[in-house]
C-alpha cells in the first residue's frame, strides 16, 4: 500500500507476503534493515494473523543495543506514524514475558512491557489510522448490525470509519449497559482531564409503536441534565463529557420507564487532554508582525525572557519597546546604529558592525527559544567562578547525543522528543555567523507552529494492542490504556503489544547514529 512501510521481523530474507487480516497490507522480511539477531517461529496460534507468526529475536545481555536503520524509505522533512507489534508465544522456553526499552535513534521512546492487551481492529480507511478495540465479552450483551451505510456527515471532529458505527451493542435482558475505565495512576493527577466521546446509531429501523430513549449517566451523574437521548436511524452522533482524576469511571446507559428498547452503544474513545500554551509561537508572530506588517519595518533590539510577558490565559506579550528601532523604508534590510542590547541576547555581528537587521532580533529570540527548552539562564554556571553561554551549554550536550539531557527536567519527560530536537535546531540556526544565514522570523513561526503539532499529535498518540476478536461488536480506543500491573497474571499465555508514535524526520539534523 503506497505510503507504508510494512516490515514482518524474522521471516526469511527476500521474502514478502500480502496479509488478508489488514486487507492485502505488503509486509516484506526485516532482513535487509538490521543486522543482528535471528529469526524464529514465535510459537503463537490462531487467531493471531500472520505479522505475529515470526519473531526477530536478540541474544544480547543487558544494555546492548540492537538497531533498525530505515534510511532507504525516510525522506528529509516528512512526517511518520511509527508503529510496533510485539508479541510472545514462549518461543525461548522461558515462559517469561520481556522487558525493555524501545528508542528512536538516541532518544528513549518507551519501555515495552509485554501484558495481555486485550482485543483491537484497525481500518486502514480510517483518516486518522487509529486502531479499535472490542470491549469484551461482556455476559448479558447482544450484537446489532446492518449491512447499511451509517451517515456519519454530523460529527464535525474526528471522522469516524464508517464500518466502525455499522456494529453496536445492547443488553439482552436488561433495561442499562453498564462500563468502567480507568486510567493509569502513575501518569496522570487528580486534576489530569480526560475526554470520552459516546456514538451512537439506531441501527434498527423501529416502529411507531416503539421506542429506544435513554439515559447517559458518567460517575452516577446525568449527561445533559435531565435531557433523554434518542438515537437517530443510520445517523451517527456523539457525546462528549470530560473527567478528571485517576482511578476508576463508571459510565451507564439506562432506559427511561416509557421506553421499549434498552439502550445501544456503538463505539467510545477516550483521549487525555492536553492544553497548548503556545508561548514560543505568541512570541514569534508579534517578532513577525514586527518584522513584516509594520510600515516602516520594526526592530525590538531588546528579545529576551524578561520582556516576555503572559496573560492569565498563559499569551505570551512582547513588552519594552524602548530600544526599538525603525527602518527608514521597507526596502532597507539594514541600519546603522550605536549598538544597544542585553549582553548574552545581543547579536555579536550587530555588536562589531554597528549593522542592525531584522536577523538580530532573529538571534536574541534563539537565546529565549534555548532557555524555554532547557530552563537554563542565558549565561549557565559550570563552576563555582564559570558560567557559558546557554547555546555553548546545549552543544556540548548534543555532542553527547542526549537530547533529554537539554530538555527542562521540569517537563517530566512529557513532551515529543522530535519536536524538542526541531526547537533545539531551531534556537541553534538562530544563532548562525553570518547572520544571512539564519531563518526570518516567518520561518521560525512556521517552525515552531509543526512543533506543536508533533506535541499535539504526542498528545493524542496511544499505546495500544490487538488481537482479533469476535466477543462484541462495540468498539473503542484508547489514548490512555489500563496499568500493566498484571502481567504476572498472564505468564506463558500469548501477548501482544502494540506501541506508535508520530515523528518527523528533521530536513538539517536526525540526531546521532543510533549504533
Amino acid at each position: 500500500m503506497a505510503g507504508f512501510i510494512s516490515i514482518d521481523c524474522g521471516i526469511a530474507a527476500n521474502s514478502s507476503y500480502s496479509d488478508q487480516s489488514s486487507r492485502g497490507l505488503l509486509y516484506v522480511s526485516d532482513a535487509g534493515y538490521v543486522d543482528a539477531g535471528g529469526g524464529l517461529n514465535a510459537f503463537v496460534r490462531p487467531p493471531y494473523d500472520d505479522p505475529d507468526m515470526a519473531v526477530r529475536y536478540f541474544p544480547g545481555g543487558a544494555g546492548e543495543r540492537s538497531c533498525y536503520t530505515l534510511l532507504g524509505p525516510v525522506a528529509p522533512g516528512g512526517k511518520y506514524l511509527v508503529r510496533t507489534a510485539f508479541c510472545y508465544g514462549n518461543y525461548d522456553g522461558l515462559n517469561e514475558l520481556p522487558v525493555f526499552d524501545l528508542h528512536i535513534g538516541v532518544n528513549h521512546w518507551a519501555t515495552v512491557n509485554v501484558t495481555d492487551a486485550g482485543d483491537l481492529r484497525m481500518y486502514p480507511f480510517d483518516p486518522y489510522d487509529r486502531l479499535w478495540q472490542t470491549y469484551g465479552d461482556i455476559a448479558g450483551w447482544t450484537n446489532l448490525t446492518t449491512s447499511a451505510t451509517v451517515d456519519v456527515s454530523s460529527i464535525t471532529s474526528f471522522d469516524k470509519p464508517t464500518m466502525i458505527l455499522e456494529s453496536a451493542s445492547t443488553p439482552v435482558n436488561a433495561t442499562r449497559m453498564d462500563f468502567t475505565w480507568s486510567s493509569d495512576p502513575s501518569i496522570n493527577s487528580d486534576d489530569t482531564p480526560y475526554l470520552f466521546m459516546l456514538y451512537f446509531a439506531e441501527l434498527q429501523r423501529v416502529s411507531s409503536y416503539a421506542m429506544r430513549r435513554f439515559d447517559i449517566l458518567v460517575d452516577n451523574v446525568t449527561w445533559n441534565g435531565s435531557q433523554h437521548y434518542i438515537p437517530k436511524y443510520l445517523s451517527a452522533e456523539v457525546v462528549k463529557t470530560v473527567v478528571k482524576g485517576p482511578g476508576q469511571h463508571d459510565f451507564s446507559l439506562v432506559a427511561t420507564p416509557d421506553s421499549t428498547l434498552p439502550p445501544i452503544l456503538n463505539a467510545f474513545e477516550i483521549y487525555s487532554v492536553k492544553t497548548m500554551n503556545g508561548v514560543m509561537t505568541n512570541d514569534a508572530d508579534g517578532l513577525e508582525y514586527l518584522h513584516k506588517s509594520c510600515q516602516p519595518p520594526l526592530i525590538h533590539r531588546d528579545v529576551k525572557t524578561k520582556n516576555i510577558l503572559l496573560s492569565a490565559d498563559l499569551v505570551a506579550k512582547i513588552a519594552d519597546f524602548g530600544l526599538m528601532k525603525a527602518f527608514i523604508d521597507e526596502f532597507r534590510t539594514h541600519v546603522t546604529t550605536q549598538p544597544a542590547g542585553t549582553l548574552g541576547y545581543l547579536d555579536p555581528e550587530y555588536y562589531n558592525t554597528s549593522q542592525l537587521s531584522e536577523k538580530s532580533d532573529v538571534y536574541s529570540f534563539g537565546v529565549v527559544l534555548l532557555e524555554l527548552i532547557t530552563g537554563q539562564p542565558s549565561s549557565v554556571p559550570v563552576s563555582n567562578s564559570e558560567s557559558i553561554h546557554v547555546a555553548q551549554w546545549v552543544r556540548q550536550k548534543l555532542s553527547e547525543g542526549d537530547i533529554t539531557g537539554i530538555a527542562d527536567p521540569r517537563m517530566g519527560f512529557e513532551y515529543e522528543v522530535n519536536s524538542v530536537w526541531k526547537v533545539t535546531e531551531l534556537a541553534l540556526q538562530c544563532k548562525e555567523q553570518p547572520s544571512r544565514k539564519r531563518p526570518t522570523m516567518t520561518d521560525i513561526v512556521l517552525e515552531l507552529k509543526e512543533c506543536l503539532e508533533l506535541e499535539v499529535s504526542h498528545a493524542l498518540s496511544y499505546d495500544s494492542s490487538s488481537v482479533p476478536s469476535t466477543a462484541n461488536n462495540l468498539s473503542a480506543t484508547s489514548a490512555d490504556l489500563q496499568s500493566d500491573a498484571q502481567a504476572s497474571q498472564h505468564l506463558g499465555q500469548q501477548t501482544v503489544l502494540e506501541l506508535e508514535q508520530v515523528g518527523e524526520a528533521s530536513p538539517t539534523h536526525i540526531g546521532p547514529a543510533p549504533r
